[in-house]
């Protein structure tokens, strides 16, 4: 858990949940390449497609059970989205390194203010498409059940695991 912690990008998080800091990493190169790819060749899709193209480099199993996966960009020329979440079963589940995994009840509110974020995005700054979670993203949220703690003053709750050693 404490290299999720340390290392987990929202990105990585919201495309293909956490396995290792290597699969993290070639999963981050990815996306920075497809990000450039999109820029270079002048991308004129709105941003759900452009969220879309991020998912579709997924590299994990998908499971079949549905989610919406969220990606913010803060202009429309941006190349990579800003932050990227996920909602899945009545949940937006989020995180960024030097965070546990977050949760909060999926509403019209949440679903642009995920769990690791101060404020609120503006809608039209946000896409959407649904996905299916991935092994590893049901795994963590599996392994989450009854670990679920209220973060102070940030409205969600973070993992927390149990000490096992």
């Amino acid at each position: 858990m404490d290299e999720f912690i340390d290392g987990c990008s929202c990105r990585v998080w919201a495309i293909d949940g956490w396995i290792n800091e290597e699969r993290s990493t070639n999963l981050n190169h990815l996306i920075e390449a497809k990000g450039t790819a999109l820029y270079q060749g002048g991308f004129k899709g709105n941003r759900h497609l452009k969220v879309a193209e991020f998912v579709g480099l997924r590299t994990a199993v998908s499971t079949a059970r549905p989610c919406i996966i969220y990606g913010e960009f803060d202009s429309a020329a941006d190349k990579l989205p800003t932050h990227m979440w996920l909602e899945y079963d009545g949940y937006i589940y989020d995180t960024i390194p030097g965070f546990r995994l977050r949760r909060k009840p999926a509403t019209e509110v949440s679903r642009r203010s995920p769990g690791c974020v101060n404020g609120q995005y503006a809608a039209n700054k946000v896409g959407a498409v649904p996905a299916y979670l991935s092994v590893n993203q049901y795994a963590a949220i599996q392994a989450a059940d009854g670990h679920w703690a209220a973060v102070a003053g940030a409205g969600c709750d973070e993992f927390t695991p149990q000490d096992t050693g």
